[in-house]
């Protein structure tokens, strides 16, 4: 007898998803010191980071503006995050690679909770005076009038200062220095690697035994992870991209630089057919079940929550706006929350209909959307989407071409989700939900 796909079933491994998104268990930390020391001091960098945008909310949220909208995410999201694959097998080269990364883009990586775990009026005061622009930070200042990074009283690049300040390098097993000497030795072809050292040719021909390396590989990946695991947390779970999303949606209004980004989907159209097709090749029931659960949570939060936290952010919000003379214009920002709901709802009433006339051969009426915006609050959403799972369920009933047709249904939701974008509605909104003061 095949399992029903339950709504109840949906939203509870829905919700599981979402308390694992925040978790740090399970990540193969080879030091525990490190993962205690991340949980122990975890709330009160958070609490900082919540004072320094109080009291620096211009250069802390165009900050997290140009790190949001970068080259460096980018390529975080389209290398698909795989240093953070747990059962990735790494070479040799894979793991210079990625300490080469660490260290080019130590910057986005790790000035923020340097900042934050280090924030007191010195600190604050002894930072670079456009710490606020990365791309200009992470190199070495050459003006002294700027307050060039220093590490010991010594100029040092805005990569090496995050670093030496970043408190989750306080384990770390080995110098820290070998990570510039690294990067720069292999970019430079003066990297040699033997079964048992790395050496590395330069002035003094320094190395270091491969036993060594990956200790070092280990840590400073745990590291990464641990650094875009609290900035997410800050940008997700504490509100944090609300303020961020409102500069880039108003580039113009804020005098802000948009940076260019290559479409990754273009870029890996025929890649990407390959996969899915693979990736289906093997789901089960109970992976349909997690990949429709994750779904329901990235609808719930993309038109429903999205909006709510903008309201809930808004005294953050304000406090940023009133340097330009603005604010939010709460009644605009409601109806365009009514409006979210309306996409959402139509979106899977019309998914659903053209899926069931077009591969079910069900003669039923082509569903009308004459229900106002203002309705959508009491919107039967439960029984919209127990609608959809019933249709998803005759789908993978069906013996012939079931795979073709389940794959066809999975991605159907994806994609429609993702040909409205996501933040569409947001993005077009922004300009209206800011008025004069």
């Amino acid at each position: 007898m095949k399992q029903e796909l339950d709504i109840h079933k949906i939203k509870q491994i829905a919700e599981k998803a979402k308390k694992d998104f925040w978790s740090n268990d399970g990540f193969p930390y080879e030091n525990d010191k490190l993962l205690s020391f991340y949980n122990l001091n975890e709330a009160t960098w958070i609490s900082n980071a919540s004072k320094l945008r109080s009291s620096e909310p211009i250069k802390t949220n165009f900050f997290l503006a140009n790190i949001y909208r970068s080259n460096f995410t980018f390529k975080l999201i389209g290398d698909k995050l795989n240093i953070f694959d747990k059962r990735k097998r790494y070479s040799i080269q894979d793991k210079v690679d990625l300490i080469k990364n660490a260290f080019e883009n130590a910057y986005f990586h790790f000035a923020f909770i340097s900042i934050c775990a280090n924030l007191n009026d010195d600190f604050l005061n002894s930072l670079y005076i456009n710490w606020h622009q990365p791309t200009k930070a992470k190199e070495f200042i050459k003006s002294k009038n700027e307050n060039q990074w220093k590490v010991d009283n010594v100029a040092v690049s805005g990569k090496k200062w995050s670093i030496k300040n970043c408190p989750l390098f306080k384990f770390c097993p080995i110098s820290t220095d070998y990570l510039s000497l690294i990067k720069n030795a292999d970019s430079h072809q003066k990297l040699v690697i033997t079964n048992k050292t790395l050496f590395i040719l330069n002035e003094k021909n320094q190395s270091i035994s491969i036993k060594d390396f990956n200790k070092l590989f280990q840590y400073v990946r745990n590291v990464v992870f641990l650094s875009f695991s609290f900035n997410l947390t800050l940008a997700i779970k504490h509100n944090f991209w609300t303020t961020p999303v409102l500069i880039i949606s108003n580039a113009k209004k804020f005098n802000y630089s948009k940076v260019t980004l290559p479409n990754i989907e273009e870029l890996e159209k025929k890649k990407k057919r390959k996969k899915k097709r693979k990736l289906l090749e093997n789901y089960g029931s109970e992976k349909t079940e997690y990949f429709i659960a994750i779904i329901y949570a990235l609808t719930e939060f993309i038109f429903k929550d999205i909006w709510l936290k903008i309201e809930n952010d808004k005294s953050n919000i304000n406090d940023f706006l009133h340097h330009y003379d603005l604010k939010l214009d709460m009644q605009k920002l409601d109806f365009f929350r009514h409006e979210s709901l309306r996409d959402v709802a139509e979106l899977f009433i019309s998914m659903n209909y053209k899926v069931r006339t077009w591969y079910l051969n069900d003669k039923i009426e082509k569903p009308s959307f004459d229900i106002k915006s203002s309705e959508f609050e009491s919107f039967d959403f439960n029984n919209l989407i127990h609608e959809v799972l019933k249709t998803i369920k005759r789908i993978k009933e069906l013996n012939e071409f079931n795979d073709k047709r389940e794959s066809l249904i999975l991605f159907l939701i994806s994609g429609a989700i993702s040909m409205f974008a996501p933040l569409s509605r947001l993005n077009e909104s922004m300009d209206k939900i800011l008025i004069p003061k």
